[in-house]
């Protein structure tokens, strides 16, 4: 798990347990665009699918378990959905899941999460990788998925003292078609995947002396070209696979990429960034220093950024911060991203936590037209609008 988004994620599996009600999918097919995005607000953290307005929410994925058995009745058993993204048809979703119990205390199990699939009318779900690292990317054409997998994932023990690496892997999500395409040192992170299906975006994080990111465009479809001409070789994708990495230069300057997007419809990405001397605002929703120390407020930055002009403006920045992950709307007009939940306002509040909630707002490509859409946090949208009827 990144550092950088390591406060939300503790938050995100942390607090006691709480029976809700299920998570309730919907009763008919979907069939018009929605808004997918996740939400404390029953107090449990949950997948939900509203209008693209933010209206008429409706929970689709996680809280507790009922058709697992618990090997006692001091914990009851939950599925927490993290980051999350809808397929660019609309018809799905995959989101990297925390399966456990609740309380911790009793259920004293390690938090290991998973890459889920599901529809979004509630009907399948299968895990396509337990090892993937919580960003992740659809194809466009909404049958695959690009992941991370890095080597420390999942590792408890002490006697694999290794540098970090990074593998790389295309598979559908039914796990047909496993493809693996890259290995080097270092974190590397699967971003997104290009509206055209010909690249990859990647970000390569370094945290230590210092926060280093570095953003590149993986040529994907020529290096599946060039791989399926080339008679087997294992390290293919160590030697041979950096020659279709492509660095981009932001022009940010001290600024470090946190999350990018893919425009649907332009040459462009939407940025989030921040300053790793000023990452952080206080937490003041907490009554002590322990609690406001739990969950900072991280201060990102929107930026667009124009391939063909490798130039960037600024779209959306608040003293109180910014957290992603971020979005696209269909059209390429707007861009979805985070902020936080002033103090007194409790509608995120977990159900038995003092921390601030998020709340999603959409703020036009030129910088115009901030507007609040619902609370919650990871929101996502369909790339292609409204899908026609299967």
């Amino acid at each position: 798990m990144s550092q950088i988004h390591f406060q939300i994620a503790f938050a995100a599996i942390s607090f006691p347990a709480t029976v809700i009600a299920y998570a309730q999918p919907p009763t008919e097919k979907q069939s018009e665009m929605v808004l997918t995005f996740l939400s404390h607000r029953s107090g449990e953290n949950l997948l939900y699918a509203a209008k693209p307005d933010g209206t008429d929410p409706l929970p689709i994925f996680g809280g507790p378990v009922t058709d697992i058995p618990s090997f006692n009745d001091s914990y009851v058993m939950f599925r927490e959905p993290h980051w999350t993204r809808q397929s660019p048809d609309g018809t799905c979703f995959a989101s990297w899941v925390y399966e456990t119990g609740k309380p911790l205390s009793e259920y004293r199990g390690t938090l290991r999460p998973v890459l889920v699939v599901g529809d979004l009318a509630g009907t399948w779900t299968r895990i396509v990788s337990p090892d993937s690292h919580e960003e992740f990317a659809w194809s466009p054409d909404s049958k695959q998925i690009a992941y991370s997998v890095l080597s420390r994932s999942n590792y408890h023990g002490i006697l694999q003292n290794r540098p970090v690496c990074t593998e790389i892997f295309v598979s559908g999500i039914d796990g047909s078609n496993f493809n693996p395409l890259f290995e080097q040192k270092g974190n590397w992170i699967v971003l997104d995947w290009s509206p055209d299906g010909k690249r990859l975006l990647i970000a390569r994080r370094e945290f230590a002396p210092k926060v280093i990111v570095e953003l590149f465009e993986f040529q994907l479809s020529d290096a599946l070209l060039a791989k399926q001409q080339t008679e087997y070789d294992p390290e293919w994708t160590v030697k041979t696979a950096l020659q279709f990495l492509k660095p981009i230069d932001l022009g940010l300057g001290d600024l470090q990429v946190s999350s990018a997007r893919y425009s649907p419809t332009r040459s462009e990405i939407a940025i989030e960034a921040f300053d790793p001397q000023n990452m952080y605002a206080p937490n003041m929703v907490g009554d002590d220093e322990l609690s406001r120390g739990r969950m900072m407020r991280l201060l990102s930055k929107i930026f667009v950024f124009d391939l063909d002009t490798a130039s960037s403006h600024k779209v959306a920045d608040y003293e109180d911060g910014i957290r992603g992950p971020i979005c696209w709307s269909p059209d390429g007009n707007d861009v979805l991203f985070s902020r936080y939940l002033p103090k007194g306002d409790d509608r995120e509040k977990f159900a038995e936590a003092k921390e601030h909630g998020l709340s999603i707002w959409s703020v036009s490509r030129d910088g115009s037209n901030a507007r609040f859409v619902t609370t919650g946090w990871s929101p996502d949208l369909p790339h292609s609008g409204l899908h026609p009827e299967k």
